[in-house]
């Protein structure tokens, strides 16, 4: 009996070993690529290493959203949700950009009329040649539309060659330049063609509403990695209401959102957002409050709270952020302010200081420091990242950390 145990756990071992030794061909690895939001704390706590699956040694960090993706923004009334959207489809659109790529292309839908094109202007930074070669402002906004659209993005990607990029691995792949659609508020679009029964009673009227996007997400998500089209949607919220018995109260579907929140726009548009962003709250939005949170040094607007509601590619429930000025969110000022709260910048008196920095400095330096002198910034780097290295360390792991792992595996099934 102990020879034949010895021997099934000789061959699991083997089994274990002859996987290592697979080297995956790079046309058989994910097409997906990386695009930077544009803040370091919101990039840092979406992203994750890519390890050696027989070492664990760290081959590539990648800080961003993966391509062919599904943000989601929601929060309270006027905190900011279309200004951080329209901040980070510019910020994955520069790069290509600046290169020439005419190929990419973002979809503006504004149900709302919220985001004029002088505004979408300002915040992204982009000329108007840029923007007049670069972005459509589509003035069709029904759930319809948003079909053919994503249907006529699909035909022309078919017919575009695929360029040599980095991807998440590490490796070399081929994938066509990225198409963005930004719709504000996809929770808000309605259905072209209703009955006038529809028209009539509000709760068929969403009921509509909500079966035709699921019916889309159900259609066309899967291809949004293979096309690499990248959707940044804003939706509102309302309360659950349970009708049958309102004294019962809601589940939680999510870990960072409070339980009686509805999201709106149907199960299949949340269950198919791979981003989830929640401004949450408000933490100062006047002189008064920005020097009891001993932050005039900012010399900003306000400064809301946000969380990672959804997150497939790491953690959610993560706190960070937000910093606003007369340009809307100040990726810098962001991140200063995120350092401060985490003492990642400590205090020192009437000074500060930054593990790795010998020299003491004032909190109003902090921004100049940052820009001008690259040793400094990359000390507060390496500093937040080591505060926030348990986002990049879930995913590692090693030979022998597999090993133990199938191990387990094999015992529980003996």
């Amino acid at each position: 009996m102990t020879k034949k145990k010895e021997e099934i756990t000789k061959e699991k071992d083997e089994v274990i070993e002859k996987g290592e030794e697979f080297q995956t061909p790079i046309e058989l690895l994910e097409k997906r690529a990386v695009y930077s939001l544009g803040f370091r704390n919101i990039d840092t706590l979406i992203g994750f290493n890519e390890c050696d699956e027989n070492s664990g040694e760290i081959l590539q960090t990648n800080r961003g959203v993966l391509s062919g993706s599904l943000i989601t923004y929601i929060g309270v009334s006027g905190a900011g949700k279309t200004t951080l959207a329209a901040q980070h489809v510019a910020s994955m659109m520069i790069p290509f950009i600046l290169e020439g790529n005419k190929n990419v292309k973002l979809h503006m839908i504004d149900n709302e009329s919220g985001l004029t094109r002088n505004r979408f202007k300002n915040l992204t930074n982009l000329t108007n040649e840029q923007i007049h070669n670069h972005v459509v402002f589509e003035t069709e906004n029904s759930i319809e539309f948003l079909n053919e659209l994503t249907v006529r993005i699909i035909n022309e990607k078919k017919k575009l060659k695929p360029e040599k990029v980095k991807g998440y691995t590490g490796a070399h792949i081929e994938i066509v330049p990225p198409t963005f659609i930004m719709v504000d508020a996809l929770s808000e679009m309605m259905p072209e063609n209703l009955t006038e029964e529809e028209k009539a009673d509000n709760k068929m009227l969403y009921m509509t509403q909500a079966r035709l996007l699921d019916q889309y997400f159900k259609k066309f998500k899967n291809q949004f990695v293979k096309y690499n089209i990248n959707m940044l949607c804003i939706a509102h919220t309302s309360k659950k209401m349970n009708l049958d018995n309102p004294l019962v109260k809601p589940s939680k579907e999510f870990r960072a959102l409070p339980a009686d929140m509805k999201i709106n726009g149907g199960k299949n548009f949340l269950y198919n957002t791979d981003i989830g962003i929640y401004i949450s709250r408000i933490v100062a939005d006047s002189p008064e409050a920005l020097e009891k949170k001993s932050a005039t040094y900012l010399k900003a607007q306000s400064i809301m709270e946000a969380k990672l509601w959804k997150n497939r590619q790491g953690r959610d429930n993560v706190r960070f952020y937000l910093v606003a000025d007369t340009n809307g969110f100040n990726p810098l000022k962001s991140f200063i302010y995120e350092c401060i709260d985490l003492k990642v910048i400590e205090t020192a008196g009437a000074t500060r200081k930054v593990e790795g920095w010998e020299d003491k400095f004032r909190s109003s330096q902090i921004a100049d420091m940052m820009i001008e002198n690259k040793d400094f910034r990359k000390c507060v780097y390496d500093a937040y990242d080591k505060r926030k290295s348990y986002i990049f360390e879930s995913a590692r792991k090693g030979k022998e950390e597999r090993k133990e792992a199938l191990n387990i595996l094999f015992m529980m099934n003996e």
